[in-house]
């Protein structure tokens, strides 16, 4: 579960106001081989390597068409584009 925290930021306007702002609450970072580790539970006929694999490949393929101009979508995750 996602967790967030209230962090009051500076009066930039000058009204004396208190304002705030929620940020998100990083728990740590899950690299390519714990997400691998965790599919494989789910997917068993599936070895380690070949999930890695797969993600690798997903990653590649969607860096290469947002090189290109796309923005890439994936359902239930969100849509990824490039920005400068």
């Amino acid at each position: 579960m996602a967790y967030y925290y209230k962090r009051e930021i500076a009066d930039l306007n000058g009204t004396g106001r208190r304002q705030y702002r929620y940020e998100l609450r990083s728990e740590g970072n899950v690299g390519m081989k714990e997400l691998a580790e965790q599919l494989q539970l789910r997917f068993r006929a599936l070895g380690i390597s070949e999930i890695q694999g797969l993600g690798e490949a997903l990653v590649r393929t969607m860096m290469e068409n947002l090189a290109d101009g796309y923005t890439v979508s994936l359902d239930g995750l969100g849509s990824f584009s490039l920005s400068l």
